[in-house]
């Protein structure tokens, strides 16, 4: 597939999206890709997170936000599996998933040791720069 043919897939990908959240799975025949759109979910209110006075509150989750545009591989491309799933203890710089664009593969790294809280993609998800991929509760 030529670099212009997937400019063109993520063109129309985008299009179809809009500035909303999903995705989109586009096919030709020979090939499937599909592309997908996250929103960033806003932080909680205080008032949300406050407890009774003395109790000290849960630690914070740390989002990780995907370094550049691409398409996400949340596996091994050696072992075929995955790098990282729900609930599993990360220390910090530990690689939890690769972003691929244009030949160039990006590696996402884990700011914090922590425990893994959410994972906001599904493998071969499309990524824009910013987009938040996972969240990770830090150890204390």
């Amino acid at each position: 597939m030529k670099l212009s043919d997937v400019r063109d897939l993520l063109d129309t990908a985008l299009d179809i999206l809009g500035d909303s959240a999903g995705r989109v799975e586009l096919a030709d025949g020979r090939r499937r890709v599909r592309i997908g759109r996250v929103s960033a979910s806003g932080a909680p209110s205080a008032d949300a997170v406050s407890g009774p006075e003395g109790m000290r509150a849960p630690p914070e989750g740390i989002t990780i936000r995907a370094p550049a545009i691409g398409v996400i591989s949340l596996r091994d491309n050696r072992t075929d599996r995955p790098l990282v799933e729900l609930g599993q203890t990360v220390t910090q710089g530990q690689t939890l998933a690769f972003i691929s664009s244009m030949e160039i593969t990006t590696k996402v790294t884990a700011p914090a040791a922590g425990v893994v809280e959410e994972v906001l993609v599904d493998d071969g998800d499309g990524v824009e720069f910013n987009a938040p991929l996972l969240k990770i509760i830090p150890s204390v």
